[in-house]
């Protein structure tokens, strides 16, 4: 499905990798009508998707739509000041490098995909902050040796828990998919994203399906009479009763934080005291 021209004013879009999964979902993307940038580490393949407008080797047969762009490049700017503390004759000279450093790949358009890339969060406005100690010796008129150790500071790093992947795709994927959900259009239940877990601070409640009894080696199991009953305020209650009790129960750090911001009732800290976990 294509987007009218006069419906072409939407959000510019990256996606992070190349391959059939990226490649389709940037297509989608464009044909929604967003601008759309697709990254991969390959320059040979950029080009040749640029020259054939599709990605030959792992979708020959979805073109490439106008708004769809290939990148493989990512520029930087670096700006920063070297304070010596030995004076220029000295021949051993200690020195600091503080510096400032942020991405120029079009910048006005996609700086959400210059912070996605680097790992800071996607749309921020800051850029990372380095500091680099410097020793460095004279021994001649032309020669000079230093050592220099640095670190830079990333301004809004992002990570998806205590572990260790193989390479950064999965966690890219991830964040976009994470992100992508909740732009309108994306789900078919424009507020279906608003009652996901996270999204008033709390976990969600359990959901269920038919049938309205499942019977298997442990017994039967039976939706809750509540869910059933056709009272909205019944139903209500329910779904945020068993909201507090699994916040409570795998993430406690979340009720702290949900009292901290006043976002808990009366009626819930009753419930919760309630508990006695």
């Amino acid at each position: 499905m294509s987007a009218p021209d006069n419906e072409l004013s939407h959000e510019p879009v990256a996606v992070l990798g190349a391959g059939s999964w990226g490649t389709a979902l940037a297509i989608q993307f464009a044909r929604a009508g967003h601008p759309t940038r697709l990254w991969s580490r390959s320059a040979a393949d950029i080009a040749a998707m640029r020259a054939e407008r599709c990605n030959r080797r792992y979708l020959p047969d979805a073109p490439f739509v106008n708004r769809l762009y290939g990148e493989s490049n990512f520029t930087n700017m670096v700006v920063g000041a070297k304070i010596r503390f030995t004076g220029p004759n000295n021949p051993l000279g200690v020195a600091l490098i503080p510096m400032y450093r942020w991405y120029l790949d079009k910048a006005d358009d996609f700086s959400g995909f210059n912070q996605m890339q680097r790992g800071a969060g996607p749309g921020g406005d800051i850029g990372d902050f380095g500091l680099v100690a410097v020793v460095d010796g004279r021994l001649g008129k032309h020669v000079n040796v230093s050592a220099n150790g640095g670190y830079w500071l990333n301004s809004n790093p992002k990570g998806l828990g205590d572990f260790v992947l193989s390479g950064g795709e999965l966690p890219a994927l991830a964040l976009l998919d994470a992100v992508a959900r909740l732009q309108p259009g994306v789900l078919g239940d424009a507020q279906s994203h608003e009652q996901d877990s996270f999204s008033d601070g709390l976990l969600d409640c359990p959901h269920y399906s038919r049938p309205e009894v499942l019977r298997d080696p442990a017994g039967e199991r039976a939706v809750p009479a509540a869910l059933l009953s056709g009272h909205h305020a019944e139903i209500a209650r329910w779904r945020r009763q068993r909201s507090l009790e699994l916040t409570a129960t795998r993430r406690p750090d979340l009720i702290a934080a949900a009292r901290a911001a006043g976002r808990l009732s009366a009626d819930d800290e009753a419930y919760l005291a309630g508990l006695r976990l």
